[in-house]
């Protein structure tokens, strides 16, 4: 991805080849500041940085974010008339940092501190092992997503379930994800059919069922950070049995 934004003779250029961008991965970016102008330029207020906003505020460009990381560039103080200045660095995201959905996003910051700065969004994906799981509740227990945000540190997966007499007493089921640690913490939030009884009559309600199960590398992943599917599917299974009605 790249961005080119132009401040007062000043022309930033900032490139980054990673894509598709996941959560924890590593981006190599390099900025690169030409001096168009016929006199030096400071480069004092320089910036590079990622950022966290909502969606409506970047599309507004209002300064409603919040700073993820800075970059320590590697600049002169000031650059000569038609001189260039080239600065790289690696930012390494969080495995919890926020996804990219409707409501937020990341972006790169890049342009002067001290003057106007450019936005450059990026679309971040779920780490491979959240995807990972999410396909075996798809393709194994047929729950069929139906969108995914970040909320307050988890990445939160919407899932319907098939129309089977198993999950018949299941609306929707909300898994959250979180590392923490060396462990990967799934939260189960199921929103359930439940039975009430009001004046002699039986109506059907809604009721949650809510628990939270942790896994170690250890037991979930082989060999080179691939799903150990065996496990998964058990611990999934066990899960599901909680809210299951035992039929077929």
């Amino acid at each position: 991805m790249k961005g080119v934004f132009v401040h007062q003779q000043l022309e930033y250029r900032l490139e980054m080849p990673k894509e598709p961008i996941v959560q924890g991965d590593a981006l190599p970016t390099t900025l690169a500041i030409k001096n168009h102008s016929s006199s030096p330029q400071k480069l004092d207020s320089a910036i590079l940085q990622i950022c966290c906003a909502a969606t409506k505020d970047l599309k507004a460009k209002t300064d409603s974010f919040e700073t993820v990381s800075t970059a320590t560039l590697d600049l002169p103080a000031e650059l000569a008339a038609q001189g260039q200045a080239v600065s790289q660095w690696e930012f390494v995201l969080d495995k919890n940092c926020c996804i990219s959905d409707k409501s937020q996003t990341l972006y790169f910051r890049y342009g002067s501190s001290a003057g106007m700065a450019a936005q450059l969004p990026l679309t971040v994906l779920p780490h491979p092992h959240i995807e990972g799981i999410v396909r075996i509740l798809e393709s194994f227990f047929q729950f069929v997503p139906k969108g995914q945000k970040t909320s307050k540190g988890w990445v939160e997966v919407k899932l319907k379930p098939a129309a089977s007499p198993r999950f018949s007493m299941v609306n929707e089921l909300k898994l959250g994800f979180r590392f923490e640690g060396e462990e990967l913490v799934l939260r189960f939030n199921f929103n359930v059919k439940k039975f009430e009884t009001e004046d002699s009559a039986v109506k059907i309600g809604k009721g949650k069922t809510e628990f939270e199960t942790r896994l170690h590398p250890a037991r979930y992943l082989l060999a080179g950070q691939h799903l150990n599917q065996e496990v998964i599917e058990a611990e999934l299974e066990k899960a599901l049995k909680e809210v299951a009605t035992g039929l077929s």
